[in-house]
């Protein structure tokens, strides 16, 4: 680790905290449905009206760019697939939402209310709005739907169904993102993440190649929780280059963990 390096990132989280004013976001180029509909192969489209037959994706349009369409599909689609034999409810919680830029699926999948919290949620984009900014475009249509600036543990219990993708699970990404060391700490959020889930709630993540999911496995192993790894995680609509690995964890499979295990 490069003392220097985090101390220049300590000033730069310091002086986002202090310039948190965002721009409103606004989207001149948004979805064109007859458009995007007619770019997609046949799995695809197959694939869209399976979901569109089960879920309400109405109000997706109004808020996302053809890209976000997508990659919203495709979240609904995996989140439909790897539930599709548990009885999910909530409310919902995303941990490290960024720009909630696909807030859209996790409502279209499960309605209602949700709570998306990030740390770095004064990050600024060139257009001059903030990732805080952004996200309250994205969830506008949903008043449901809520984001928080802040640290996952901050937030208190109980929520039906937690989603976290791609979690800070090794250093190196973290620090690339600008955040200082100091929020490292996968074993204890992972800890006091656990304890906000409700006794019938689950909590399903996602991570970034085969190295990082392994960590993930590990993490969960010493912390004595029991997991389902649902191994590589894909779609019909996935544009990503890197392969994703999933992972359930139900909270009734995990009872014998202390409530309180939220303390290290």
């Amino acid at each position: 680790m490069n003392s220097w390096e985090d101390a220049v990132r300590e000033v730069e989280f310091w002086l986002k905290d202090k310039l948190s004013f965002s721009l409103p976001a606004y989207k001149i180029q948004k979805v064109n449905l007859q458009k995007w509909r007619a770019q997609l192969n046949a799995d695809g489209l197959s694939r869209l009206e399976a979901l569109e037959s089960k879920y309400e994706l109405n109000h997706w349009e109004k808020v996302c760019s053809a890209s976000e369409f997508t990659g919203n599909c495709c979240f609904l689609d995996i989140l439909d697939r790897v539930t599709a034999h548990e009885k999910i409810q909530g409310p919902g919680l995303d941990i490290g939402s960024r720009s909630f830029w696909y807030a859209p699926a996790l409502q279209g999948f499960l309605p209602g209310e949700w709570l998306g919290v990030e740390l770095d949620a004064n990050q600024r984009y060139l257009t001059g709005e903030t990732r805080k900014g952004y996200a309250e475009y994205m969830i506008r249509p949903w008043p449901a739907m809520h984001y928080q600036a802040g640290c996952l543990t901050d937030i208190k219990p109980s929520f039906g169904f937690i989603t976290w993708f791609l979690p800070y699970v090794a250093i190196e990404p973290l620090q690339s993102s600008g955040l200082p060391e100091r929020f490292f700490q996968p074993k204890d959020l992972l800890r006091h993440t656990m304890s906000l889930l409700a006794d019938t709630g689950y909590l399903f993540i996602i991570n970034q190649e085969r190295e990082e999911a392994q960590i993930q496995e590990s993490l969960f192993n010493q912390l004595g929780i029991q997991f389902q790894a649902l191994g590589k995680i894909d779609s019909v609509f996935s544009v990503y280059e890197k392969e994703r690995f999933g992972f359930l964890v139900r909270q009734g499979d995990n009872m014998h963990l202390s409530r309180d295990c939220e303390r290290p």
